[in-house]
């Protein structure tokens, strides 16, 4: 057990280097990074390896990205715009998106106090039940539009709407690919790499420590770091 404390210990000193300021800020290490430090710690260091070959660990290393960005929402972009029209509420939605976290409305009036303000989310079913026509309140997200509610007049027509989204991750192909996640989140990945490496070669319970570890830090990045619910809460 103390052997194991320390081979944990090591694996996240080693990751602390690559902190860079920014709670969604990728560090820029590769899959080659992981699979390096995987290696070491499992103690199969060679890259010949028959048992363990590099395109397993890119698969898990894509994998753990994959979950962390599902799990966090970490993938922030820009905002896009979508500017209203009369008597229409569906609107595309530009590029692919995970989801959409937040959707604001800009009324244009700049002599209002509630100028720019958040609209609520509902489901497909709650929107269109009446004819009310007027400012924007509520929305929904269906095959990858957008719809608001109420249905814009005229004189909603030009105002905008902001959209920030979660991107969809590029993923994790070949030993060079980035690592996309938070570097603050760098030491989880190594972690669930690690629990897939564990479990394929020794008894599960000690894979399933390392993703014990791998569950808790994710856990604590999005309730201390980006201070959100984690999703089902």
């Amino acid at each position: 057990m103390k052997k194991k404390a320390i081979i944990i210990l090591i694996s996240v000193l080693l990751f602390a280097s690559y902190a860079v300021a920014g709670p969604t800020t990728p560090s820029g290490i590769t899959a080659a990074d992981i699979i390096s430090r995987v290696r070491v710690d499992i103690n199969s260091p060679s890259a010949k390896d028959s048992f363990f070959a590099d395109a397993e660990f890119i698969q898990w290393t894509n994998e753990a990205v994959r979950q962390i960005i599902n799990q966090t929402r970490c993938l922030e972009s820009g905002t896009s715009e979508i500017v209203l029209e009369e008597n229409t509420r569906r609107y595309a939605i530009s590029g692919t998106f995970l989801d959409i976290e937040v959707v604001e409305y800009d009324s244009g009036d700049t002599t209002s106090p509630t100028q720019i303000y958040t609209l609520d989310r509902v489901e497909k079913r709650d929107i269109g039940h009446n004819k009310e026509k007027g400012t924007p309140k509520v929305y929904c997200v269906w095959a990858n539009s957008l719809e608001v509610w109420p249905i814009p007049r005229s004189s909603e027509a030009g105002t905008t709407l902001y959209l920030y989204k979660i991107d969809q991750p590029s993923g994790v192909t070949t030993s060079t690919s980035p690592i996309e996640t938070p570097s603050y989140l760098d030491a989880a990945v190594l972690f669930y790499v690690k629990a897939k490496a564990l479990n394929k070669d020794r008894p599960p319970d000690l894979g399933n420590q390392s993703l014990a570890i791998f569950d808790a830090m994710v856990k604590e990045y999005i309730i201390n770091v980006l201070r959100r619910k984690p999703i089902g809460q």
